[in-house]
């Protein structure tokens, strides 16, 4: 695999894995990212890979660094966060809102 090719493995793998964490549909997250659902379908699909300045806007919106952004081993949950969580996350959409603003900093952290 070329470095191009990991690259762009390593974006489609980090964006799915990043709107999982926040429990978001495609089309919530791209609504989030401000691209077509279809767009960030083909990012996560690898038929594409965002441009640069898009990546800084996805790692705005997600409160990363690129560098968190592409880590391979960040988990699905927060350290401490019962296997539960990710259930209640798909199913409330005002619950992901208060995880997300919590995952970017906005809001108190904490366990749930």
């Amino acid at each position: 695999m070329s470095s191009e090719e990991a690259f762009t493995h390593g974006v489609a793998a980090a964006l799915k894995r990043r709107r999982l964490v926040f429990g978001w549909s495609q089309t919530e997250a791209s609504r989030h990212l401000r691209v077509l659902p279809a767009q960030l379908s083909r990012w996560e699909t690898r038929l594409h890979t965002p441009q640069l300045q898009r990546l800084w806007h996805i790692c705005e919106v997600y409160g990363l660094t690129p560098a968190e952004l592409l880590r391979e081993d960040e988990p699905l949950l927060p350290p401490g966060w019962p296997p539960e969580a990710l259930d209640a996350l798909r199913k409330s959409p005002e619950l992901r809102e208060a995880v997300a603003a919590i995952l970017k900093g906005d809001g108190e952290g904490g366990e749930p």
